[in-house]
């Protein structure tokens, strides 16, 4: 039996970026998968999607060419070569993937990984079964796709269908969802125009963000051609001559349309099948993995990141961190990232993107706050790139420490990195505007919302 330092079950963003700073700081490390590695972001999530929600923005930006003074005229698309830009995309980072593994000196079981005890793991593919133990072992095995209980729900495409599958996208689509995967699916099937409906459970899309964020994101969408139905639940899906009906609940009864197309975007649930945790004393509590404010689950020696234990918070981004984190504190090093503090960023067009508290949680805690926004409409590099939207941030007063912000505006998902910093670091305000800011950049638009939570935005028109 091949003994190591640490066996991470699973390759996913947290896995094996965990592994390989264990590799990196001394331990013997294994790594089990039973898929491909690189997990669901690269393979069937993050990746892909945004591969696809690429390709949707330079063809919308080409049937707006005219608004410009360009000329390109005959605008299609060849959908097969867009599914294999997508696949060569993903097949080149998992390369990259399975060699800074090997360059690492981190040994990859190909199979599935199962608990024989706290310190022993099976392997089981095809060439058998394998046993390997360690001291410690972090499960990274995270999630699959989350369809409810209802009938019909097998005539219903899903996440991984989209995104993993090259499919013949018919002329009408539902989407079923409206929290990030959902309106990213509506902003690539709109780019390829298509009649895109949205099936949304509340009165807002995204309604784990900042409330402004999606109320705006849905007049935006709303303007586009794209309809949304609010507060209404997904009840039936029946087969019918060229697609499905979708029945469901609102307000005011039960309703339904027709679609050619139904894509169930309900969200995603730990991936623990075949994982056997009770033998190693592993507790788990509604289909998640419990842990502890160390990460560490109820058998000292071994400890899960990721989206195996469920939560709000499903990001590669987050899992990544985890694993590092928890590799330092097996070793007793000093924590490298802050882990109350995670932007999450959503690729619609334009852009979202928030990190740290929002208005209703301070509301919710008590903090008193100082509330600054800017609306984008007056940024000139918004301007140019013809997208408007606004960035709001929120201070703590009295110690004016950066609580939280929100962004809807072009390269909102690559300026949120500054703003966590900030929210990260307790930085203040004036500590952040001691920073002079480029123009002409999106970025100026934070800088005016931190001098308007003070009520000295320049580029913003005085109250009257």
């Amino acid at each position: 039996m091949n003994q190591y330092d640490l066996i991470v079950i699973g390759a996913g963003p947290g896995g094996y970026v965990a592994s390989i700073r264990a590799a990196q700081l001394g331990m013997k490390v294994a790594v089990v998968e039973r898929d491909a590695v690189g997990g669901t972001c690269l393979n069937r999530g993050c990746i892909p999607t945004k591969a696809l929600l690429h390709a949707g923005e330079i063809l919308e930006e080409m049937k707006e060419a005219k608004k410009l003074g360009l000329s390109c005229d005959n605008i299609s698309y060849d959908m097969a070569a867009v599914y294999k830009r997508r696949d060569d995309i993903v097949k080149k980072l998992r390369g990259g993937v399975e060699m800074l593994l090997k360059s690492n000196g981190i040994d990859l079981y190909r199979g599935h990984g199962s608990f024989v005890d706290k310190n022993t793991v099976c392997v089981t593919s095809e060439a058998g079964e394998e046993q390997i133990s360690a001291k410690y072992i972090i499960i990274a095995v995270g999630s699959e796709v989350r369809n409810p209980n209802f009938p019909g729900i097998e005539l219903a495409m899903d996440s991984d269908d989209i995104l993993e599958k090259h499919l013949d996208i018919p002329q009408n689509v539902a989407i079923a969802g409206a929290s990030v995967i959902g309106v990213e699916f509506a902003e690539i099937m709109h780019a390829l125009g298509k009649n895109v409906t949205i099936i949304a459970t509340r009165d807002r899309l995204l309604p784990k963000t900042d409330r402004d964020l999606g109320v705006e994101l849905g007049k935006i969408m709303k303007r586009k051609g794209i309809k949304i139905l609010y507060k209404s639940r997904m009840k039936e899906i029946k087969k019918i001559d060229g697609g499905v009906e979708v029945f469901f609940t609102t307000p005011d009864g039960v309703d339904s349309i027709k679609t050619e197309m139904l894509i169930a975007c309900i969200g995603r649930s730990p991936y623990l099948q075949g994982l056997k945790p009770e033998n190693a004393g592993v507790v788990v509590e509604n289909g998640k993995i419990v842990v502890d404010e160390n990460l560490k689950t109820a058998t000292d020696n071994i400890y899960a990141i990721g989206d195996c234990l469920g939560g709000d918070i499903q990001l590669a981004h987050w899992s990544e961190a985890q694993g590092v984190v928890v590799v330092e504190r097996i070793l007793g090093k000093e924590q490298s990232y802050n882990l109350g503090v995670c932007p999450a960023c959503v690729y619609t067009s334009p852009e979202i993107a928030n990190v740290g508290l929002t208005e209703e949680e301070c509301a919710e805690r008590g903090i008193e706050i100082e509330v600054g926004k800017y609306n984008m409409a007056g940024n000139g590099k918004s301007m140019i790139v013809n997208q408007a939207g606004f960035v709001k941030v929120l201070f703590e007063k009295g110690t004016e420490k950066m609580l939280g912000a929100s962004m809807l505006c072009n390269r909102a998902t690559d300026i949120i990195g500054e703003l966590a910093v900030c929210v990260a670091t307790g930085m203040t305000r004036h500590q952040f505007l001691k920073t002079i800011h480029p123009h002409p950049t999106v970025v100026e638009g934070v800088m005016e919302a931190v001098e308007a939570s003070e009520g000295m935005s320049i580029h913003t028109p005085k109250a009257r």
